[in-house]
């Protein structure tokens, strides 16, 4: 029987480079076999090249693709090799940011005797008996989460021996702060754990941009102690990620923002990584005026994160590669946000609310993992034909509930925001991989052709 041969529907082509955006590879070819890929048209592909081809997941021999991303999403879903907990031991921060997605959360103040610690890692324990996981990562969140550190730390030397007893291998501790509080004392606490340890610390610019949007509580400018503490976990031996968030206020400091960095050595530190976000509303914050004055669109905001990344790169720069996003803790089956009160979310930027919370580390384990399932199966995005169709699917899966929910839409369309984005990823990852792979933490992408392994298929087929 004659195999049916062709182009996956979720190929984005760029010049001479194809990027499947199921499979996640990158593939250089030449232009008749660009053609032949265009044309579904592979009668004189050579065999070796096909068998490239198809391992790539550029081509597909005669299969439902959009069952198989199906299969593959079921897969994830009982999948338990890896859990993760993002633990919120408070809601307050020390910050008064003038964006800040948890604004409405950060005044509720935790009340004494409001204690989880021993029930969350009973609860944590329970989770490794249901779903006996290989690896465990625990992230700390805020509010500012190092307003409690003596709680952190307690909590990650119980959690390093509940790992041990049940042999499943922490991956590291992890901490989303805003840096005022990631003092000396405290990083070489943690590190004295043995466990891999990282910060991500959020950066806005330089000194005067910085200090104008993310500022104290008093209204004093943060940007000198919050460098200061950075340079110096790096220099103990925390890796550390410094987060810069844009919109129209500050994203034209962005190259003024990497020379400072380039100054101060960052580019030359190891354990050192750089990622851009745009700002984005927060549950509760349709009136807030710093949207209204510098909110961006999704073209726009794709357009700025390529650029920004390219400056990045310019400078030598180590970045979080672009490319490499995976699944949200909201699509994770096996990721969990806790509140100090017990209260279990899948969203970190929506916990707090009452109305995303999944329920409570008290409930019945199977019934808190079958809500959590409840928003992944059935997949939403099987209800729109034009989400079925549409090739960003793969990495989009019906766009982000929070966003979805903010805008009080059915589902949150990003299809104008990745058509902005790809053709310049595209153009970013191959300038990656080509001439800067010092620059990215790891390969991430299941396939990385064009730089050795398709030159020698080249020479030996004719690509």
């Amino acid at each position: 029987m004659e195999t049916l041969y062709k182009a996956s529907k979720y190929n984005i082509h760029r010049n001479n480079y194809v990027y499947n955006l199921r499979q996640r590879s990158l593939l250089r070819v030449n232009d008749s076999l660009l053609e032949a890929l265009q044309n579904n048209n592979f009668e004189n592909i050579p065999s070796q090249v096909m068998k490239l081809l198809i391992t790539a997941g550029i081509v597909v021999e005669g299969i439902d693709e959009l069952k198989l991303l199906e299969f593959w999403l079921s897969l994830k879903s009982i999948n338990t090799n890896s859990l993760s907990v993002a633990y919120i031991p408070n809601y307050s921060c020390n910050f008064r940011c003038t964006y800040c997605y948890a604004q409405s959360m950060r005044d509720i103040k935790r009340e004494e005797g409001e204690n989880v610690n021993m029930d969350l890692l009973k609860w944590i324990e329970n989770l490794f008996i249901l779903v006996e996981p290989r690896v465990f990562e625990i992230t700390f969140h805020g509010g500012e989460p190092l307003l409690s550190k003596q709680e952190i730390l307690l909590l990650c030397k119980s959690i390093i021996e509940l790992c041990r007893s049940h042999d499943v291998r922490l991956k590291d501790i992890s901490f989303v702060t805003n840096g005022s509080l990631l003092d000396r004392d405290f990083v070489k606490e943690i590190l004295r754990l043995e466990v891999p340890c990282r910060a991500l610390v959020t950066l806005d610019g330089t000194e005067d941009v910085h200090n104008e949007r993310r500022f104290d509580i008093e209204g004093k400018g943060t940007f000198s102690i919050v460098v200061d503490n950075i340079l110096q976990a790096i220099g103990l031996g925390m890796s550390v990620t410094v987060g810069f968030n844009y919109d129209r206020q500050n994203y034209t400091n962005i190259p003024y923002f990497l020379d400072f960095l380039v100054d101060k050595g960052f580019d030359k530190k190891p354990n050192f990584q750089l990622i851009f976000g745009a700002v984005r509303k927060g549950l509760n914050q349709e009136d807030v005026e710093h949207f209204k004055k510098f909110e961006m669109g999704q073209e726009e905001s794709a357009k700025v994160l390529m650029w920004a990344y390219g400056e990045a790169i310019k400078r030598g720069i180590k970045i979080v590669e672009p490319l490499g996003a995976g699944l949200c803790t909201f699509k994770k089956p096996w990721s969990f946000i806790v509140d100090y009160r017990g209260n279990v979310f899948k969203c970190v930027t929506m916990a707090g609310h009452e109305k995303s919370k999944v329920g409570s580390i008290y409930d019945p384990l199977e019934v808190l993992v079958q809500r959590s399932l409840d928003y992944l199966i059935p997949f939403h995005w099987e209800k729109y034909a034009h989400c079925k169709e549409c090739v960003y699917l793969p990495i989009c899966l019906g766009g982000c509930f929070e966003q979805a929910l903010i805008k009080k839409k059915k589902f949150d369309c990003r299809k104008r925001y990745f058509e902005s984005l790809f053709p310049y990823l595209i153009d970013l990852t191959v300038r990656l991989y080509g001439e800067h792979p010092e620059l990215i933490e790891s390969q991430k992408l299941e396939h990385i052709f064009g730089i050795g392994q398709i030159q020698n298929e080249r020479g030996r087929d004719r690509l």
